[in-house]
Order: structure tokens, then C-alpha cells, then sequence
């Protein structure tokens, strides 16, 4: 029984079974990583208080928009072409990292840069270049997902993604205990998305 679920779990077998696994794993990551984030939310916006907690997801957001930029479906583009074209996949893999390299660098950059401009909130400034750092670590764990859905190994994914929720909120609730602000929750952030990239 037990070596049953293992070969329905991590092997890909028939064109069914694949998606079904690869749908599970998806499915699985998914929803664990976001049931901790969750809970480090609400923590957290307990323990900052409104303002502050408004504060870092004002910063966030201001990030998380210069993420929708950085991609402009490069994870895609790449599995799809190394799904259709298995022999050059060498190639697309080099050329979509250097592309989206270059990108995320740029949009990084843009922020430390401009972060006294992008907003008036004195409180906010410090903490934008903080969470700029996560475009980069971000861009590159997208980057690898898309090089795990064109190999078909969504279990990798699954698992990087519960093992970054798991990650964020043991590391922003202990900062949060040890320094309630918004800069010790952004250095959290970033420090939990470069361990696992």
C-alpha cells in the first residue's frame, strides 16, 4: 500500500496519473503555504497594531505591483517551449534567466533608488528597499517553479512553497516577538525567501 501512494506520488507513469499527481502536489503546496502566511498575518497585524501593520502593506503592495511587471510571462513562455522543444531546452533556460535576470534587476533597482519618490510615508521609505530584495528572490523561485512544471515535478514545488509559509512564519513572528516593526517583519520576509531559493 505504501509503495503504491509513493509511486503515485513522486513518479510520473501515465498522462492521468501525472496530472493527478502534479494537480495533488499543486494543490497540497498551495494551500499549506497560505494557511501559514495566514496566520502570520494575523499575528502580526495583531502585534504591529493598525498603522504599522498598514504601513508594511502599503510597502508590499507597492512591491508586489513591480512584481506583475517583472514576469510578463517569461515562467510560461519557458515551459511551454521547453515542454514543446525538450531538445534546446538548455537554451530556453538560459536565455529566460538572463532575461528575467536583467528585469528583475532593473525593477530592483528602480525601488532602492526611488523609494524616497514612490511615497510620502516617511515611515515607509526605510522599509522599500528592505522588500525590494524580494523581487529578486521571488523572480528566481518563479523561475525555478516554471523549470519544475516543464519537467513535470510539481512536487518540488509544492514543497518549496510550504517550506517558505513554514519558514516566513516562524521567522516573522520571532522577529515581530524580538522587535515589533514593520522593518524587523520586511527583514523577516526577505530573510525567509532567501533560504529557500
Amino acid at each position: 500500500m505504501f509503495k503504491r501512494i509513493k509511486l503515485f506520488l513522486f513518479r510520473n507513469i501515465s498522462t492521468r496519473q501525472t496530472i493527478a499527481k502534479n494537480t495533488l502536489w499543486l494543490f497540497g503546496g498551495e494551500v499549506g503555504g497560505r494557511i501559514l502566511k495566514v496566520a502570520l498575518i494575523v499575528i502580526a497585524a495583531r502585534i504591529l497594531g493598525t498603522e504599522s501593520w498598514g504601513i508594511f502593506a502599503y510597502v508590499l503592495a507597492i512591491v508586489g505591483l513591480m512584481t506583475t511587471f517583472s514576469d510578463v510571462s517569461f515562467s510560461a513562455i519557458l515551459t511551454r517551449e521547453t515542454v514543446q522543444r525538450p531538445e534546446e531546452k538548455e537554451k530556453f533556460i538560459s536565455t529566460t534567466f538572463f532575461i528575467k535576470l536583467a528585469i528583475i534587476l532593473i525593477g530592483t533597482t528602480f525601488i532602492i533608488l526611488s523609494a524616497g519618490h514612490l511615497t510620502k510615508l516617511a515611515a515607509a521609505r526605510p522599509i522599500l528597499p528592505i522588500v525590494a530584495l524580494l523581487l529578486i528572490f521571488d523572480g528566481l523561485r518563479e523561475f525555478g517553479f516554471s523549470i519544475n512544471r516543464a519537467f513535470e515535478k510539481m512536487e518540488w514545488e509544492a514543497v518549496i512553497k510550504f517550506i517558505t509559509g513554514a519558514a516566513q512564519a516562524i521567522l516573522g513572528i520571532g522577529a515581530l516577538i524580538i522587535s515589533p516593526s514593520p522593518i524587523s517583519l520586511a527583514i523577516a520576509y526577505v530573510a525567509d525567501r532567501k533560504s529557500v531559493v
